[in-house]
């Protein structure tokens, strides 16, 4: 996304849909069982060394069967919890936006909820569907008569 005229999603983030979601992330979401969930890793104490190194005085990790007795079970289970979301993409722009742009954000909102890869112009990055393993999907409803 763009804010006053700044390209990308910034300095600290992941590099957007070039990553799935990670294994806790998708137990969290409950698309995946306890039995899928992999062991965490955190960084105690870490500092900052630069542009994506750090030092900690030590790596911690916790096994599934760690985070489960001490947090609990997620609720609902894999089995009973949401599958399909809902989505609102709200554009605030300085000016009327043109058809190009309009047809653009179609597109890439189109891209990004469709239970299929995305079309060639996403150049392999990911969309919803793909990101959670193809465990979840998105629905966006796109109204042409909204789009002003």
């Amino acid at each position: 996304g763009k804010m006053e005229g700044a390209n990308g999603f910034g300095t600290f983030a992941n590099g957007g849909n070039s990553v799935r979601y990670g294994n806790l992330e998708l137990y969290l979401m409950g698309l995946i069982g306890e039995h899928e969930l992999n062991e965490v890793q955190y960084a105690e104490n870490p500092e900052s060394q630069g542009f994506g190194k750090f030092t900690a005085d030590e790596i911690i990790t916790f096994s599934a069967a760690q985070l489960i007795a001490e947090h609990g079970s997620r609720i609902p289970s894999v089995e009973n919890s949401q599958k399909e979301f809902n989505a609102i993409t709200i554009v605030i722009s300085h000016g009327k936006m043109s058809d190009s742009d309009l047809a653009d954000i179609s597109t890439n909102l189109e891209n990004f909820a469709r239970k299929s890869p995305p079309d060639g112009a996403w150049n392999g990055v990911y969309n919803f569907w793909q990101a959670t393993q193809e465990k979840a999907s998105l629905n966006i409803q796109l109204s042409e008569a909204n789009l002003k």
